[in-house]
């Protein structure tokens, strides 16, 4: 019997489960938050809509190590709690928030993507920014989805991509919500202003 790979979604919440292609194909996830009545509320709410368990760990390390995916959200962190020792070789890590990771993590990825460097640069680069020295930039997020710079290209490979501002969540959330109201036949057409 085989383990099956583990995925992770740190936040003070930590997920991991088995990636297939899409959420629905989870087999389980791993959980984890510093606190307890916010995992648990969050553990009642997610029950019962997902498709596959959901364990609660004791710690950050706990649901990392293994991981094929990690995915944290943490709010503001100075200290870098999350270490590069606990990755595997093939691993994509995908911060919400910014900070929390050793710079030996991006240091040491194999690719490390972002979606404006730019405006990565300006907040964590620097003399005295969280992650100065910054690593060289494979691709920005759009050059992959454009398809004119390879995203995995197939092999061990670690994936440091953190996406700094939030308009490609706000574009995933908003194209949800408008496939929702055409299904329901909801919403008005505004015109456009000239």
């Amino acid at each position: 019997m085989t383990t099956p790979a583990r995925s992770a979604l740190p936040g003070h919440s930590v997920i991991m489960g088995k990636v297939k292609r899409h959420w629905q194909d989870y087999e389980w996830v791993l959980v984890f938050d510093t606190n307890a009545e916010i995992l648990k509320r969050f553990m009642a709410l997610m029950a019962a809509q997902v498709p596959f368990g959901i364990e609660v760990c004791d710690s950050a390390q706990a649901v990392i190590e293994g991981a094929h995916v990690i995915v944290t959200a943490t709010g503001h962190l100075e200290a870098r709690i999350y270490k590069e020792k606990w990755l595997k070789d093939d691993v994509l890590i995908l911060p919400v928030h910014t900070r929390g990771w050793e710079q030996a993590v991006l240091d040491l990825a194999d690719k490390f993507i972002v979606d404006d460097w730019e405006q990565f640069n300006n907040a964590m680069g620097g003399e005295d920014g969280y992650y100065a020295p910054l690593p060289d930039l494979h691709a920005q997020l759009g050059e992959i989805v454009a398809g004119t710079k390879a995203g995995r290209a197939g092999g061990p490979e670690r994936i440091v991509n953190i996406n700094f501002g939030m308009a490609i969540q706000d574009v995933l959330m908003a194209t949800r919500v408008l496939d929702k109201a055409r299904e329901k036949g909801l919403g008005t057409m505004l015109p456009l202003i000239e």
